[in-house]
């Protein structure tokens, strides 16, 4: 009987680059998950999570011959997959949690613009952190805005009607936040 060599160190090792690799492509896919907070789901209490599969072959011909940075390219593809797969996911939870919480907005047909955004900035709800400044949230657009957006950007942000409407929203989400924070119960 023949018996070949346990490697066990170097596997783990191997492991963990498998691992780190995948972890890096799927936050490559959606940079904006990585500001999300994560943890560590152990056994039970995983009811309402939706699974993510990705799928890595590699024939046994490639087992003798690849090298690891093939190896390495094919565990890219594979987290890129589930970053793909986690960024709908989590794209459709925030929809569905806009919508119960009527944060949505319907733009009627209006091009996307420094009105939208105000008028979407005055429906939720903004931060502030310890220095006083807004903490302004995260907004995720398709490509066609996601352009619109590039090419006008600097336009909107230097017109002083729009800065005015700006600073006045920011205001009243300022005063709403301290009211928020001045009903807060504090627990010894």
């Amino acid at each position: 009987m023949l018996m070949l060599p346990d490697f066990p160190r170097q596997k783990a090792t191997l492991g963990r680059i498998f691992e780190s690799t995948v972890r890096a492509a799927a936050q490559a896919a959606n940079p904006w998950l990585s500001g999300m907070p994560q943890f560590v789901l152990h056994e039970g209490g995983g009811e309402g999570l939706q699974q993510l599969s990705a799928k890595l072959s590699i024939s046994d011909d490639e087992c003798r011959h690849l090298p690891l940075e093939a190896v390495l390219e094919k565990a890219c593809a594979m987290g890129a997959d589930l970053g793909r797969q986690q960024g709908r996911i989590a794209v459709d939870k925030m929809v569905e949690l806009a919508q119960e919480a009527g944060t949505t907005l319907d733009g009627q047909g209006r091009p996307f613009g420094p009105d939208v955004v105000l008028e979407l900035l005055a429906k939720i709800s903004i931060e502030f952190g310890e220095n006083g400044e807004p903490v302004m949230p995260l907004g995720i657009v398709g490509p066609a805005i996601g352009e619109r957006i590039r090419q006008n950007a600097a336009q909107w942000e230097s017109d002083p009607t729009v800065r005015a409407r700006l600073r006045q929203v920011i205001q009243r989400k300022r005063e709403e936040w301290l009211a928020r924070e001045a009903r807060r119960r504090l627990v010894d």
